[in-house]
């Protein structure tokens, strides 16, 4: 080999060496700081040096925030007339045996049921709400119970969308067999029913809104906005009159006075965000 090529190879050498040697300068440190740190879940970014190297830079980690609540309830109640009455009238019959029992407990019911008809209530509206048949015994004082009869009991509810002359239908029941009033109640059609819930439960968010506002202005914060709401609603009451004992036919009808007004509440809880 010549001289002067031999000299070329080595000033590539040295060269060579060198860079190397500043490359691991640079690096080593750089390396040994990533590896004490926990890995990263972000991509990395990364920035040139001068001279042409990368620095790489760790992406931060995202932080969860949680949200800043206020969680408030919120109550609010509609009130309305009844529009509907519950009547439930029984019939008991009695006999020795039980074909009798059950054929005499039928004639009356039937009877009770046409007599209801005959004062404008539609079929629709009464339903066999029980029926029941059973041995009736005589207990001797010593000796085993022996059946001295039978008795039957049917119940019939009937559904009145008029208040009006309900002691009169009762009055009609009871003349066409009817030997029991098992309950009078009073309560609120479906739509009524709904359209007191509507405005129960606006009443209950406006309600429950005043109540954040007032907690927020009290704590010097700002409210955001609902970040969720769930609903209650309480059932529609019914008020029960005291039910009427087994009754003969009454010479005047009774007098039924119904509620002036059943209430409808709703519960809302809402979680108010604030910052």
């Amino acid at each position: 080999m010549s001289t002067g090529l031999r000299n070329t190879v080595l000033a590539l050498c040295i060269v060579a060496v060198v860079l190397l040697a500043v490359n691991l300068v640079l690096v080593l440190p750089a390396y040994s700081t990533f590896k004490g740190r926990q890995p990263q879940p972000m991509v990395q970014l990364y920035e040139a040096e001068k001279g042409g190297l990368l620095r790489i830079l760790p992406a931060e980690t995202p932080r969860m925030v949680e949200a800043k609540t206020i969680n408030v309830v919120g109550v609010g109640t509609a009130k309305g007339k009844p529009d509907r009455a519950i009547l439930t009238f029984s019939v008991i019959a009695r006999g020795e045996t039980a074909t009798e029992a059950y054929q005499d407990n039928a004639e009356k019911i039937n009877s009770v049921i046409a007599t209801l008809k005959e004062a404008g209530i539609a079929e629709e509206q009464m339903e066999t709400v029980g029926y029941r048949l059973n041995p009736i015994y005589r207990h001797p004082k010593g000796e085993e119970p022996t059946i001295a009869g039978y008795e039957c009991r049917s119940s019939l509810k009937v559904t009145l969308t008029s208040l009006e002359g309900v002691g009169e239908i009762i009055d009609r029941a009871v003349k066409a067999g009817a030997n029991q009033v098992s309950s009078v109640s009073f309560t609120l059609s479906e739509e009524e029913r709904e359209r007191l819930k509507a405005e129960a439960l606006s009443l209950a968010v406006k309600d429950a809104k005043g109540k954040a506002e007032t907690i927020a202005r009290a704590a010097g914060i700002s409210l955001v906005g609902p970040k969720s709401i769930s609903l209650t609603s309480t059932p529609t009451p019914i008020i029960y009159r005291k039910a009427l004992a087994e009754a003969a036919p009454v010479p005047t009808p009774p007098q039924i006075i119904p509620p002036e007004e059943l209430s409808v509440t709703v519960t809302v809880s809402v979680v108010y965000e604030f910052k």
